[in-house]
């Protein structure tokens, strides 16, 4: 990834803003796909929202995220609420889980799930990150 090292992703908040640029890719077909960009200090529930936005869905139904690797394993949670299900640990909640906090990686990759009856499931992935120090 252009200008980006394993070193500078942990620096994410020595920078007052910093753009993240995912890419959403619908499991059932990697040609559908959406590049989405929100700030570092957002969370969770924004990306969320900016998701359901440029697929069209509504914000009807359950969703959650889980950290992933280069596997697509799924890792941990990060949910909307806390569902009534069993969990191997509690999940992180969107709405307080910063998206810069989750960054370990600088091809960072989250699972993306939708109305947990209809499975929409989708794989996000980091393909750039804008860093822009203001002021100085």
């Amino acid at each position: 990834m252009p200008g980006l090292s394993n070193h500078s992703i942990f620096n994410l908040y020595l920078y007052d803003m910093a753009i993240l640029k995912f890419r959403i890719y619908w499991e059932e077909d990697e040609s559908v796909y959406r590049d989405i960009a929100i700030k570092h200090l957002q969370n969770f529930f924004d990306l969320h929202l900016e998701i359901l936005k440029s697929f069209e869905f509504d914000n009807k139904h359950k969703a959650t995220f889980f950290r992933s690797n280069d596997s697509w394993q799924r890792g941990r949670e990060i949910s909307v609420e806390k569902y009534d299900k069993h969990y191997k640990a509690d999940p992180l909640i969107m709405s307080e889980t910063s998206i810069g906090s989750q960054i370990a990686d600088p091809n960072q990759k989250f699972i993306y799930e939708y109305d947990f009856n209809k499975n929409w499931h989708f794989m996000v992935e980091l393909i750039l990150v804008e860093k822009k120090k203001t002021g100085n």
